[in-house]
């Protein structure tokens, strides 16, 4: 029996519709530009300073993208003075050593942050909703990498375009809405099982309001509608090791991944990556800019195997 990885970029799912890292980025910032609950708390003043600022920093304007800006959104949050009362653990350990060159203040900077996840969130669902083209040839791909073993998806993309075309694809969650991942048979039941895993979250994940949950628990919802009420997590954010946080959403952008994949189930989805690539028969990279690291440490490592150095 023949293991198979396919992983996935960007690049796989322009063809159905969704949008180019440049398109995110244009449709982002009108949304930015145009909301008067961002503009109320100064989000779009912070947008523009922080994209001119960059600008005049990278070698050219046009090499500034959305992600990049996010980054430094949410880096920036850091810089602001703890409160009177944290606890060393609590307190960014490179405060002290910076100025702040900028005029963007916590909240410009909040709102902001919170408001690109959402227009991020929203695009790719509503880009699922219709796709370009028909998803068949898709389909018939899929079948022909699992006809003769097992095929296991990674994908960095947020959409679902690889379940529209294999419904029966497992993802370690049951179907339904505000279903919960099941980490035990995720790792001791389901190696052999055609899967679907989204490294960078996806658009069917969000946090459900529910006690049976675990506050900043993902949940798994197939109706893509459902999942959108529930893609923004207003409470506490997980701790870094320098006293920074990494602000909890149910898709992941920014240029620091590796940090934010430690939740459930990212966290095994990425833990699995390293043995599913290791042990496969067949290693398939398709719409990737290979800009991601943590993915290319193991990818150099796969092909290491199949090509020892001499």
């Amino acid at each position: 029996m023949n293991r198979t990885v396919l992983l996935l970029g960007a690049g796989a799912s322009i063809e159905y519709g969704a949008p180019s890292t440049n398109a995110l980025g244009v449709q982002i910032e009108s949304e930015i530009m145009n909301d008067n609950w961002v503009q109320r708390h100064g989000g779009n003043v912070a947008y523009i300073e922080i994209k001119k600022l960059l600008g005049g920093y990278l070698s050219s304007p046009n090499n500034v993208n959305f992600e990049h800006i996010y980054h430094c959104v949410h880096e920036l949050l850091q810089f602001f003075p703890p409160t009177p009362r944290a606890v060393d653990e609590y307190k960014f350990l490179l405060h002290p050593f910076f100025e702040p060159i900028h005029n963007c203040t916590w909240d410009s900077l909040r709102v902001l942050e919170k408001h690109m996840i959402q227009d991020l969130y929203r695009i790719m669902s509503e880009a699922c909703s219709s796709p370009k083209y028909p998803v068949d040839s898709f389909s018939q791909l899929l079948d022909f990498l699992s006809s003769d073993g097992v095929l296991r998806i990674y994908t960095t993309n947020y959409d679902d375009f690889p379940l529209q075309a294999k419904i029966s694809l497992y993802t370690g969650f049951p179907n339904g809405n505000a279903t919960h991942f099941d980490g035990q048979s995720f790792w001791n039941k389901n190696w052999d099982l055609d899967s679907i895993f989204h490294l960078h979250g996806s658009v069917h994940f969000g946090f459900p309001h529910s006690p049976d949950f675990d506050i900043g628990e993902i949940g798994w919802f197939d109706d893509r509608e459902e999942a959108l009420k529930f893609s923004t997590f207003n409470g506490s954010s997980n701790k870094r090791m320098d006293g920074s946080v990494v602000e909890r959403s149910a898709i992941l952008t920014g240029l620091d991944k590796l940090s934010r994949i430690q939740a459930s189930p990212l966290n095994y989805y990425y833990s699995v990556l390293s043995r599913d690539l290791m042990s496969c028969d067949r290693l398939i990279v398709a719409g990737s800019g290979l800009g991601d690291l943590h993915l290319n440490n193991w990818l150099k490592q796969a092909r290491m195997k199949r090509n020892p150095l001499p």
